[in-house]
């Protein structure tokens, strides 16, 4: 690999800050344009002639912001000077790199080898001449820096243009010392008494006008900073909705054709208009996203560049500089500030589904482009025996089996409930005829397998059972994922919650010790990650990744099983902040958490991420006090609510 060397770095330096961008050579005579970017005078002409030569404007080459042309012609453009004065500062030094390794003469006699520079007079001095040019006259007060600090960097060339005060443009042999508020421009003492005295114009002196203008452009930074913020956000739903969108569209096909080969060859026509219709929006809906981003990265880009030009020129311009810049500079800023930024989640939506017609006969189904939840069913675990018996005291916890049938922990009765789908009471358990080993003393979170095993923490220990028949469950054993070690004075153990994953790994959650604990079926542990605000709930999506909430500090983190932050995020809706509980996640990868808007009853909802954790919406409202959720084979959502279970689905 080729050594990079000092002149490699000035030149590419050089390349992406010194150079103009339409003729690609270092500035000569920089000029701004309303948008605040820079280009060389002559380039502008040159442009300004060959491709807009009856307009009154010049549009950007970069952004297409138009300007509009002095009557002076490009000339007349406000001068960069801080651009100027860094060019002619970096070639100075570049010089000097270039010239480190050989001999450069002194420029006044020609002959001896240089050993300083007059920064002043901006010539290369020997020992000799050094000490003439201290004595004479004219120049003994100017500064005068020798090669080694130079080169070090221990002294640094500096431009006069830095230091210039600017002439009026009017009475040019005059320096400008006002600021005219009413025409915003630089003027002088003489412009005062003539051109711009008041009443008819209001001027302050240069220190208050630029105090003034720093104090609005920060506010005004603020402001482009929030708009910015949501060009992200909207930028990132779009990301998401977009790699949602072939996801969708690939498990749309899919439940059609499966649909179709039901029906046979008497609908394939039907099936394949049907895939048609789902490509066709497809394309649209990519050709939106595509737009969309598009639009939004340009709109970013743009909002970025302009920050940035305005920083530079906060940070770089002089106070003169600065009050003759003031109109372009407050004006973008107040672009990016006005720029309607909207909302995508609804005409961008990435859903898409196919929805299967009752009668058979009449067509395969329908396609979905909204998605839309509603409540299916709910129920109270009262058993009918003839007399009302039992219901939920606080349903808390909630896991579903292959064939959709639902367990519910009731941290009240410390017992187990099963149901079916439609929410008809199977059977009850608490281990108690097992004895000491299956006996549940005090089920809290609990956890379903993809071969229905029952996973289930029983405070120190968690149990399994084999639960394929809920009528006869069998405990098989149990493991214990945090032992006490009071030796190591480490935290408490308190598990708290568990969750397993479609390749049958464990993870249980800690939230004494704050660790999550991987482990196989057989409860043997593989590894343990720290995981900081876990609280009581958890989840494992086929991704990979470990999601879990934080009630108190309205927190959603998500870890990869090496303990690597995906992402941690406030659970902030709409400006407000919600509490999240229990959660799930699809076979996308995305999440489903229950948020609390309050702590009253009523307030509960059901929301949705992405999962790289970009909102997505909200899903169902007015929930009593819910707590856990999961997610059945058919894609429909369990929730333990207290003192019901609710069943929501897509209509």
């Amino acid at each position: 690999m080729a050594e990079v060397t000092t002149e490699d770095v000035l030149h590419k330096i050089s390349q992406d800050h010194l150079e103009c961008t339409i003729c690609f050579q270092r500035f000569n005579r920089p000029k701004f344009l309303n948008c605040l970017h820079t280009f060389c005078c002559e380039c502008l002409e040159n442009y300004k002639r060959s491709q807009h030569s009856q307009s009154p404007t010049i549009p950007c080459p970069l952004c297409r912001k138009e300007t509009a042309v002095p009557s002076n012609g490009v000339s007349g453009l406000s001068d960069n000077f801080s651009m100027a004065a860094l060019v002619e500062e970096f070639t100075h030094q570049e010089s000097l790199v270039r010239r480190q390794k050989s001999r450069i003469v002194c420029e006044v006699c020609e002959e001896d080898e240089a050993v300083s520079r007059c920064t002043d007079c901006k010539e290369y001095l020997c020992g000799e001449c050094q000490r003439a040019h201290q004595r004479a006259v004219k120049t003994k007060k100017h500064d005068i820096a020798t090669l080694e600090d130079l080169r070090s960097g221990k002294a640094i060339f500096k431009s006069k243009m830095r230091d210039e005060i600017p002439k009026c443009k009017k009475h040019t042999s005059q320096d400008v010392c006002f600021f005219c508020s009413t025409c915003k421009v630089l003027i002088c003492a003489v412009c005062t008494a003539l051109d711009h005295s008041k009443p008819l114009h209001a001027y302050e002196d240069i220190d208050a006008a630029e105090a003034s203008l720093r104090e609005e452009a920060k506010l005004l930074q603020s402001k482009a900073k929030d708009s910015r913020q949501k060009f992200l956000v909207a930028k990132d739903f779009v990301d998401t909705a977009s790699e949602r969108l072939e996801l969708m569209l690939a498990d749309t096909s899919a439940d059609i054709t499966q649909r179709a080969d039901e029906e046979v060859a008497r609908i394939r026509l039907k099936e394949a208009s049907l895939k048609e219709e789902v490509a066709a929006i497809g394309k649209e809906k990519a050709k939106l996203l595509k737009n969309a981003q598009e639009s939004y990265c340009e709109n970013l880009k743009w909002t970025q560049g302009t920050l940035e030009m305005a920083k530079t020129v906060l940070d770089q311009s002089s106070c003169f500089e600065l009050l003759e810049l003031k109109e372009n500079l407050l004006c973008n800023l107040n672009d990016i500030t006005e720029l309607k930024i909207p909302c995508p989640k609804d005409s961008l939506s990435p859903f898409i589904e196919f929805k299967p017609t009752q009668i058979k006969k009449v067509s395969l189904g329908r396609i979905l482009l909204k998605e839309k939840w509603s409540l299916k069913a709910h129920f109270d675990g009262k058993v009918d025996t003839g007399k009302t018996k039992g219901g939920f005291k606080m349903a808390a916890s909630v896991a579903t089996f292959t064939n959709s049938n639902i367990v519910v922990a009731d941290f009240e009765d410390y017992k187990l409930h099963f149901f079916t789908p439609q929410g008809q009471h199977k059977s009850e358990f608490d281990g108690s005829r097992d004895k000491c080993d299956g006996q549940l003393h005090n089920p809290y979170d609990l956890a379903v397998t993809p071969d229905n095993k029952l996973v289930v923490i029983d405070k120190p220990n968690v149990k399994v059972f084999d639960a394929t028949n809920t009528n006869n469950i069998k405990y098989l054993f149990s493991f214990t994922p945090s032992p006490f070690n009071f030796l190591a004075n480490k935290a408490w153990s308190d598990l708290s919650c568990i969750a397993v994953d479609e390749k049958n790994h464990i993870a249980v959650g800690d939230k004494g010790r704050q660790i999550i604990s991987l482990h196989e079926i057989d409860g043997s542990l593989t590894s343990e990650v720290e995981a900081e605000l876990l609280d009581r709930r958890l989840a494992i999506s086929n991704k990979g990744q470990l999601i879990y909430s934080n009630y108190q500090q309205a927190k959603l983190v998500s870890l990869d099983f090496d303990g690597r932050e995906v992402f941690s995020l406030d659970t902030v809706v709409e400006g407000k902040q919600m509490k999240p509980a229990g959660m799930c996640c699809d076979h996308h990868g995305d999440i489903f958490i229950i948020l609390h808007a309050s702590d009253e009853h009523g307030t509960g909802q059901i929301h949705h991420y992405s999962a790289s954790g970009v909102y997505m919406g909200c899903i169902a409202t007015g929930l009593w006090n819910p707590l856990g959720l999961a997610r059945t084979l058919a894609g429909e959502l369990a929730v333990a609510d207290m003192l019901s279970v609710k069943i929501y689905h897509k209509e």
